[in-house]
Parts: structure tokens; C-alpha cells; sequence
């Protein structure tokens, strides 16, 4: 018989798939914390979307002063004679800038003292994220606000003794000249909105003023670019803060002012053709407004 041949040793068969190398189990797990982490982020920002509030409230009161209309006393009073479309249940709305109306509520039972009445209102479920907002009470003119001012709370006056409620000590020492005096100043009302509008003789600027305020409009040159675009409006209050803002002071219905002095609630204002000086006679701090320049103190 031939030879036999010798049995060989049989190895254990090796797998046919390649095995995973390290680095690739390494990139595997850290795709998968890429994703994990992405669903996190994901579902954190739907959290935050659904629960971050898409409306408030805003609060506020509109008083008559006026010696010379009689507002019946107690704790539901109401303007009567050139004041009867004030009183409980008059109509206040809240617009956007283009105008939209947002929400709207009424006026609700007001209190009165020594010949003012004043009537606080509530509007619920006002949208956020608008530029500016309109608030009017009746139809006695629209007052813009920013969301964060209108988060404060709003409070609009309307007659012509509105000033008296906010009496100003002028802070500036008495002038030790006698060559000249100084000129009289003419005194601006606030209307419905407890603001005074208004516009330089040009026409090229229009300001809205509060007690505490001044805001105004132009195409300035020179100016700082806000969100995107050249700033159209300066905003100056009277702790001496100045900021440029990009807005519209909208459907506004200012009185042109001559080449003087004007007194404006707690603001002195002296126009002339070069721009517009505005002077809180509280704090003192101050700013000159043009189109071709700004500065305040």
C-alpha cells in the first residue's frame, strides 16, 4: 500500500466579514453623541419655543385734568362736556406699526379728585415681538410705545391742565446778567396720549416728548447703522442717556415750531434754524439735535 499521508492539523476557520477596527468604533460612537446631543438641542428648543410666553399684558390709566370740566365724583367718574367719550367702557386698542390691530379692552370704573378723573384700563393677550406698539384710547390719537415700555405700564393724560401733574423745579442758577431777559417761553400741551409733538420749521425733524423723554426723527447723516440699516431716530431721557433707534413715530400730529422758546412738561426747548436744543429743568442734562449732527450733555 502507498504511503498514507500524514493527517495535518485543521486550524479554526477564520470569519469571512473583516473585523471593526478601533478608529471606526471610534467614530461610530462619537457620530452617535452628534446625534443624541442634536436631539437634545432639538428638543430644548421646541421646550422652550412652546413654553416661552407669545403674548402679554399691558396695563395702564388715562386722566382727565381740567378745572373746567366738571367730572362727577365717586368711584365710577367720567368725562362730560368735550370729555364724554372718556369713561367706563370706552374702547382702547393696541396696534402694530403697520397699523394691524393687535387686541383691544375698555376703559373700567375710574376715581376722581379735585376735578381729575382717572380711569385705568387692562389689555390681555397682546402678541410679542412687534416693533412698535399703538395704544389709543376712544379716538383721541395713537401713542407708540416699545414692547419694553409697554411691559412697564402706560399712563396717558388728556386736558389742558395735564402739566400740573407733573410740577418741575428748574435746577439751572439764576442768571447774574440784566443786559437782556430771557425769553418767554411758550408753553405745549400734552393731548390725549400725554404726549407733545412736534416738528421743526423744516419739516425735516419731528420729536414726541414725555415728562421724562424726548424722541425724534430724521434722516440724520452720519448715523450709526441699527439692526441693518442707518438710524433714523435718536432717543435722549432726561437722566442724560442717548441711544439711536430705527423706528417710525407713526400717524403723529405734531405743531411746527417757529424759530423760539417752548416749554414742553419738564423740557425747555429753544428752535432755531441751525437745529433743536431740548433741556430737562430738572436734571439739566440736555440735547441738540440735526440732521447733520447730535450731542448731548
Amino acid at each position: 500500500m502507498g504511503g498514507a499521508t500524514e493527517p495535518q492539523e485543521l486550524g479554526i476557520d477564520e470569519s469571512p466579514g473583516k473585523s471593526v477596527r478601533p478608529a471606526t468604533a471610534v467614530m461610530i460612537g462619537f457620530t452617535g453623541a452628534i446625534v443624541i446631543a442634536a436631539i437634545g438641542i432639538g428638543a430644548f428648543m421646541l421646550y422652550s419655543h412652546l413654553t416661552t410666553p407669545r403674548s402679554f399684558t399691558i396695563n395702564g390709566s388715562i386722566t382727565i385734568y381740567d378745572d373746567n370740566v366738571s367730572v362727577p365724583p365717586g368711584s365710577s367718574c367720567r368725562g362730560i362736556g368735550g370729555y364724554r367719550d372718556i369713561g367706563p367702557g370706552t374702547a382702547v386698542t393696541v396696534s402694530d406699526e403697520s397699523g394691524t390691530l393687535l387686541a383691544k379692552s375698555q376703559l373700567q370704573s375710574g376715581t376722581s379728585a379735585q376735578g381729575t378723573c382717572s380711569l385705568p384700563f387692562e389689555i390681555p393677550d397682546v402678541p410679542t415681538g412687534k416693533k412698535f406698539y399703538k395704544v389709543e384710547a376712544s379716538h383721541r390719537g395713537e401713542v407708540n410705545y416699545t414692547e419694553s415700555e409697554a411691559r412697564r405700564g402706560i399712563t396717558l393724560q388728556i386736558g389742558q391742565d395735564a402739566d400740573r401733574s407733573n410740577p418741575t423745579v428748574s435746577s439751572r442758577p439764576p442768571s447774574t446778567t440784566t443786559t437782556a431777559p430771557a425769553p418767554l417761553a411758550t408753553p405745549l400741551y400734552p393731548g390725549a396720549s400725554g404726549m407733545v409733538y412736534i416738528s421743526t420749521k423744516s419739516g425735516a425733524t419731528r420729536c414726541q416728548i414725555s415728562e421724562f423723554e424726548v424722541d425724534c426723527q430724521s434722516r440724520f447723516q452720519n448715523a450709526p447703522h441699527v439692526d441693518g440699516y442707518p438710524a433714523n431716530g435718536i432717543r435722549f431721557t432726561s437722566s442724560g442717556t442717548r441711544q439711536w433707534v430705527s423706528g417710525d413715530l407713526g400717524d403723529i400730529h405734531p405743531v411746527t415750531l417757529d424759530y423760539s422758546t417752548y416749554s414742553a412738561m419738564s423740557w425747555t426747548i429753544e428752535a432755531t434754524a441751525s437745529g433743536t436744543t431740548f433741556t430737562n429743568t430738572t436734571t439739566g442734562h440736555g440735547v441738540f439735535v440735526s440732521v447733520e449732527k447730535v450731542s448731548s450733555w
